[in-house]
């Protein structure tokens, strides 16, 4: 373990003290590069270990912190369904950009806090090639999935199979925003919940640019709220340190891709490129020699 690492550790405990000091609920931060090889099963499973140490549960609350844009669409919305089996009540910092996993996993939260700094985008999977098309398509469809037959024609030429896969996703992706947001404590209303999967399976905004806060709290079905300065303060404190140990603005290519941390353990995930073919590894790290 380098000094380095070690202090980057003893640094993000001081920060986990004085947020469960200030919010009196247990904070869970995962962080993710957008190079992170994260597999469904792995990240399920220690996001679990992570819940299981906590004590009484199901808990009144969790603080969920995302970090980076590194995190798949199903794995976002598998990872937010879990937590809300464990708990009455989940909160959702979002302090920079993310990308759609994280996003998707934001859906599910009773109270989503948005840094000033921070944005979300569209939760359309990824397509192998096919974003232009499945963009297209997310823009034709309604809120039930199905294509304006007024436009169509659009469509014409197209691969038909594409067209299949991308309509897949965005149904996919559409279905995904109703469960999670019919999860919350007060779910709201259908046709705010339409409205919200409506925009973010076909470009929150026409010109495709991440939903910023001011654009985030324009659709009803967000419960977006502004954290207080000195909230925003120690929020910001804690994005700089996993900014810092995922490298997002280097670029770095060794050190964790990946980084799942609570008061009592820390998984991080690395790439080992000794062998022929590099290989995700993830690593478990205890209280005792975390916090």
């Amino acid at each position: 373990m380098s000094d380095e690492t070690s202090a980057g550790r003893v640094w993000r405990a001081e920060l986990f003290a004085r947020w469960t000091a200030a919010r009196q609920t247990p904070l869970l931060v995962i962080g993710a590069r957008d190079d992170a090889p994260i597999s469904m099963a792995e990240c399920v499973r220690f996001v679990y270990e992570h819940v299981r140490e906590l004590p009484e549960r199901p808990l009144d609350g969790i603080d969920l912190m995302l970090v980076g844009a590194g995190l798949p669409c199903q794995v976002g919305a598998r990872l937010a369904s879990l937590l809300r089996e464990y708990a009455r009540r989940l909160d959702v910092f979002v302090t920079g950009a993310v990308g759609p996993g994280e996003t998707l996993a934001s859906l599910a939260a009773d109270t989503l806090w948005m840094h000033p700094m921070a944005t979300l985008t569209t939760v359309l999977p990824a397509s192998e090639g096919r974003e232009g098309l499945q963009s297209l398509v997310g823009d034709l469809v309604d809120a039930r999935g199905d294509v304006d037959p007024q436009r169509h024609a659009w469509l014409d030429g197209a691969d038909p199979d594409a067209v299949g896969d991308a309509l897949h996703r965005v149904r996919w992706a559409q279905a995904q925003v109703a469960q999670l947001v019919a999860s919350r404590l007060q779910p709201p209303d259908d046709a705010a919940a339409d409205e919200l999967a409506r925009a973010l399976t076909r470009g929150v905004q026409r010109s495709g640019e991440p939903l910023a806060r001011r654009e985030a709290r324009a659709l009803s079905a967000l419960p977006v709220r502004t954290p207080d300065p000195d909230l925003e303060g120690l929020a910001f404190e804690l994005h700089v340190a996993y900014e810092h140990e995922l490298a997002l603005l280097s670029p770095r290519t060794d050190g964790p891709r990946a980084i799942i941390e609570s008061a009592t353990m820390l998984h991080t995930l690395a790439v080992d490129a000794a062998g022929e073919t590099p290989r995700p590894v993830w690593s478990r790290h205890f209280e005792e020699a975390v916090h």
